[in-house]
């Protein structure tokens, strides 16, 4: 399986999964709160289940990536799932895996249910792969909580519609009938698309408000929320700020089923640690996996703060179908040079699919030839590493292996 498991986003994929899951038996009766956007879903997951585990509940995970083992994916209590066991389930369903043919994505999201069906959980967080329709993830939650939207960019366009308000419809597709909807910052547009639709499912809305006296204290981010002040977490990205506001909006929304005081909110946003690929300082070296032009802007943000007078070096590699005309140039108007590189994907642009923009920057075969060079020309400046979390991934674990 690899980092990133291919999203499935055909109709008739998602039905021939949905004859797989009644086949198996599968379901989940444990409370579910179901995460989808463009951006930052995987934070405000990790930060809702840090929460409710800090007050005391079992609480189990479902990410759509991994760093190493796919079994990464799917965690109680944030202590993932032995990639024994994850073999194990993954075995005892291959003969229907094979006949429904099941994607690498939809069998990770099976064996969560399986494993997850198994334990005790006061409460399941789930985030989505891709979308939100025909995700596999997209199954009649019996005792669904809370459904959250964070945010709508443009990206997989060629999947998901090619304006802001046809991928919010397609993101919708998570509401479930008279459950709550959660909307993070999602504009104008693709709010009156959400809440048409939200209405016609008939769900409660809520909505994010607004963070205000946000500042980096040189460490981490600081900033007020509703009657909550001077809440301080233990990340240092930007973007992490509006992540973190969902989760406490979260909180609120969910307040007559599920309690979380104010203390602990506090103490679990204070002492969680970045996922890999978000924003992770190795070495002098920034590893963040924005991929469209709303985390690019978001990126840039977050180096300005912690990184306000020195100059910053891009090495950026991504994958066919992201909107690099936009993105480049975005993230060109924050920092000082952008070194163009590629990786080993068979969805990664090569050196070629970059011809328009070899003249505005400068390129190298690989990840590490880009470091070494950067590094001998600028020592002790700030590189970043960004494009895509495939790329960013492959890089992470190479830097850790040399």
């Amino acid at each position: 399986m690899e980092n990133r498991l291919v999203f499935d986003f055909q109709a008739e994929d998602y039905d021939s999964y949905q004859k797989f899951i009644k086949k198996a038996g599968l379901s989940l009766d444990a409370p579910v709160i179901h995460i989808a956007g463009s951006n930052g879903k995987s934070s405000t997951a990790n930060m809702i289940a840090a929460i409710y585990e800090k007050a005391g509940y079992q609480v189990g995970l479902f990410l759509n990536t991994y760093f190493v083992n796919p079994s990464e994916m799917i965690q109680i209590n944030h202590v993932p799932m032995e990639m024994a066991e994850f073999q194990q389930i993954e075995a005892g369903f291959a003969k229907l895996f094979e006949k429904y043919d099941i994607s690498n994505f939809q069998k990770a999201f099976a064996i969560a249910l399986s494993y997850f069906a198994k334990k005790k959980l006061d409460l399941v967080v789930i985030e989505t792969g891709l979308g939100g329709a025909f995700d596999a993830t997209n199954l009649p939650y019996p005792n669904k909580l809370l459904s959250i939207i964070t945010n709508i960019s443009l990206e997989h366009t060629e999947l998901l519609g090619t304006t802001l308000s046809q991928i919010a419809y397609e993101k919708s597709g998570i509401f479930q009938d008279g459950t709550p909807v959660l909307l993070g910052s999602v504009g104008d547009n693709c709010k009156e698309t959400l809440v048409e639709n939200a209405l016609s499912s008939h769900c409660q809305i809520h909505e994010i408000g607004r963070p205000y006296n946000v500042f980096f204290d040189g460490q981490s981010f600081v900033f007020d929320y509703g009657t909550m002040l001077q809440i301080k977490m233990k990340s240092n990205a930007a973007y992490d700020v509006a992540n973190a506001c969902l989760a406490i909006e979260a909180t609120i929304c969910l307040a007559h089923q599920l309690n979380a005081g104010e203390s602990i909110i506090r103490e679990a946003l204070a002492s969680l640690d970045h996922l890999p690929g978000h924003f992770q300082l190795v070495d002098g070296i920034l590893f963040d996996g924005a991929e469209n032009p709303f985390a690019m802007e978001g990126l840039a943000r977050s180096i300005g703060a912690i990184n306000p007078n020195g100059t910053v070096h891009v090495i950026f590699a991504s994958l066919k179908g992201q909107n690099i005309a936009v993105e480049l140039p975005l993230i060109d108007n924050y920092v000082d040079t952008i070194t163009i590189t590629t990786f080993d994907d068979e969805r990664a642009r090569v050196e070629d699919d970059y011809f328009l923009f070899a003249p505005d920057y400068e390129s190298a075969p690989t990840f590490f030839d880009a470091v070494k060079n950067l590094q001998t020309r600028f020592p002790g400046e700030l590189i970043v590493v960004t494009g895509c979390m495939e790329f960013v991934y492959a890089c992470l674990k190479e830097w850790r292996e040399a």
